[in-house]
């Protein structure tokens, strides 16, 4: 019964995504990642700061037919959203 939990649990999990606004900061192309700064503040000790940058966050290909393109991306650029999927 608890195995049947945990994996109930498991399933809902991987359908758990985050996505955030972000302003690129920088990319390595060759790489295929970037850092972002998310756009969105928090409250700590009744002050907004932001949060930490994020780093190594994979850009997006799309690939049909034997091909790779990588979605065109730019330093500077704002709203930008990146998503995450939940790993159990």
């Amino acid at each position: 019964m608890i195995e049947i939990i945990k994996n109930m649990i498991d399933d809902s999990l991987n359908e758990l995504h985050t996505s955030l606004a972000c302003k690129i900061t920088s990319i390595n192309h060759s790489a295929g990642t970037c850092t972002v700064q998310p756009l969105a503040k928090r409250e700590l000790c009744q002050q907004k700061i932001d949060y930490p940058p994020l780093i190594d966050v994979r850009l997006d290909f799309l690939k049909f037919g034997g091909w790779s393109f990588q979605i065109p991306r730019k330093v500077g650029r704002s709203e930008e959203r990146f998503s995450r999927n939940a790993e159990t």
